[in-house]
Parts: structure tokens; sequence; C-alpha cells
């Protein structure tokens, strides 16, 4: 069996999901950190181990980061899905630390067809 597969290992609802709920924990550390930031710097200075864990800001970051990249990946995969169900595409879906960072591998199995909708869009970008 091809390690490509037309449906790749996630949904896109399970992506935008994903995404959705990264975005919503990235929110709530962001108003966390904004409600108690003299709290969190004083537990920083008092508990310096746990200094790089009470950085909400940071966190705010990294979480919105996962959330692009959740939200990036169910738009190619819709994309390819489209496009790849005409025998265009080949794809796989992996995934990095456990699950939680998603990415892709692409590739054009053919000569894109006249039909493909970019073929089209080109030609309407020709026209004009």
């Amino acid at each position: 069996e091809s390690k490509y597969t037309p449906t790749g290992a996630r949904s896109i609802r399970a992506l935008l999901n994903r995404s959705a709920v990264f975005m919503l924990a990235a929110f709530a550390l962001w108003n966390v950190d904004n409600v108690w930031c003299d709290r969190l710097r004083s537990l920083r200075v008092k508990f310096p181990v746990f200094g790089p864990w009470l950085q909400m800001h940071a966190w705010w970051h990294l979480l919105t980061m996962i959330s692009g990249t959740h939200t990036i990946v169910a738009t190619i995969t819709a994309w390819c899905k489209q496009e790849g169900g005409k025998g265009h595409f080949k794809w796989q879906m992996n995934s990095i630390c456990s699950g939680i960072i998603p990415w892709m591998t692409v590739e054009s199995i053919n000569k894109i067809s006249e039909t493909s909708t970019i073929n089209k869009i080109n030609k309407k970008k020709k026209k004009q």
C-alpha cells in the first residue's frame, strides 16, 4: 500500500477542531498573562525553576503557531482532495511531537490537465 492516501491521516474537520482548541488555549493563557502579570512575574522570581512554564506570552505565541499550522494543513488538504481526486497530486499527512504539529508532503504525479483549478485561474489572469 502506498504511503500516500487520498484522505490523509487526519480529516479536515479534525485539523480545524484541533486548530480551534489550540487557539482557545492560547487566548486563555494570553488573558491569564494580562490579568495576573504582576503575580506571575513575582512567582517567576520566587520559583525560577518554573520560570519558563509561567511565561504565558511565550505560550500564546507557541500555541497560535500550532493553531495556524493546523489551519494551513487543513486548507492544503482540502485543495489536494479537490485536485488530487482528479489524479494530479499525491500527498501524505504526517505529524511530529506526538501528533501536535501536522505537516504534509505534496507531489505532482502528472502534468496538470487543462481542466484543473490551477490552469483555470492562470487562464483568467492571462485574459485580464
